[in-house]
């Protein structure tokens, strides 16, 4: 939506006419470039249809009954 977004400070008057889509889409785009992994349908539906764009495995820790687990999502 903006590749310049991760090289200069946006100014109001480049974001000023866009509309909440496009917005939602530039925030997340910034996530995206990193490889998260969303977890609303529309933003897995957007970021996947962009060629640019692929998944990180990421894996998380969690305390359950005092033992820590490990858990990888792709």
């Amino acid at each position: 939506m903006s590749p310049e977004s991760s090289t200069r400070l946006l100014l109001l008057s480049d974001i000023q006419n866009l509309n909440t889509w496009d917005l939602k889409i530039m925030r997340n785009e910034i996530f995206a470039r990193h490889g998260y992994i969303f977890q609303t349908q529309d933003m897995i539906d957007y970021f996947n249809q962009q060629s640019w764009f692929s998944k990180i495995l990421r894996c998380s820790y969690f305390i359950n009954n005092n033992r820590k687990k490990e858990y990888c999502i792709y």
